[in-house]
């Protein structure tokens, strides 16, 4: 609950983003750099992913139907990078394309005990977003920054081992591409040729998901889980090429 309310905030954060429209170059001795030019970023971190319910929905399986399971996951990674326009050092809007992996932990089927997860089972989000972000500059060098953006997500389940009975009965290796969004603020350090280093916190959230999985007799099954929401810690880097 204390993940969907921290997320929840961080995606509602752009909403609350104070709209200025001050030249921030001005006051803060970056004359030298051009109002607008484009950038490219990299970025990279690490990946906390919220516990999923899942239910079961069992088509032409014999796999049985219920509604109260759930997987956890390891800690895992992220990375990404976009390209973007700065205008004015103070509004930025980007195309940015990210990767997020989590290995599972632990799936059961209602109860603790039923722990079935292997080695290799995993799951994984490559995302395409737009995104909007307000720099506001404390001095020459040190800034931070607010914002978000809306998108699309190709989520991918890896299961190899999925139980009702005590044995092997089914698999899930699947994707759904959903509707996505994220929030975030950040720390900024720029230099004097321009590049930014940033330290990163985002939240991002994707609508429900829906696989299909295949049991041991080659019939096919539904495998319905909860939003895909994570929380991510990155550093990252903004590079200038281009005045416009």
């Amino acid at each position: 609950m204390k993940q969907r309310l921290f997320a929840s905030v961080a995606i509602l954060s752009l909403c609350a983003t104070p709209v200025l429209a001050e030249d921030a170059a001005d006051a803060q001795g970056m004359k030298a750099f051009p109002d607008h030019y484009f950038y490219g970023s990299i970025f990279g971190g690490v990946n906390f992913l919220e516990g999923q319910g899942v239910d079961i929905e069992e088509r032409d399986s014999d796999l049985d139907e219920y509604d109260y399971g759930e997987i956890d996951f390891d800690t895992g990674f992220i990375v990404g990078g976009a390209l973007g326009v700065d205008f004015y050092h103070a509004w930025r809007t980007e195309l940015e394309l990210s990767y997020r992996q989590n290995d599972v932990s632990s799936y059961f089927e209602g109860s603790i005990d039923d722990d079935q997860s292997e080695s290799g089972d995993q799951i994984s989000a490559f995302a395409v977003m737009a995104n909007v972000w307000r720099d506001f500059h404390l001095n020459e060098t040190v800034g931070f920054h607010i914002g978000g953006g809306v998108g699309a997500a190709m989520v991918s389940l890896d299961l190899a081992d999925i139980d009702d009975d005590g044995g092997d009965v089914a698999t899930v290796d699947d994707h759904d591409w959903v509707l996505a969004a994220q929030g975030g603020v950040g720390l900024d350090w720029r230099f004097a040729n321009g590049m930014v280093a940033s330290l990163d916190y985002r939240a991002f959230i994707t609508q429900g998901l829906e696989f299909d999985g295949v049991d041991d007799s080659g019939d096919d099954f539904g495998f319905e889980m909860d939003e895909y929401l994570s929380q991510s810690i990155m550093v990252g880097l903004r590079v200038p090429f281009g005045g416009m």
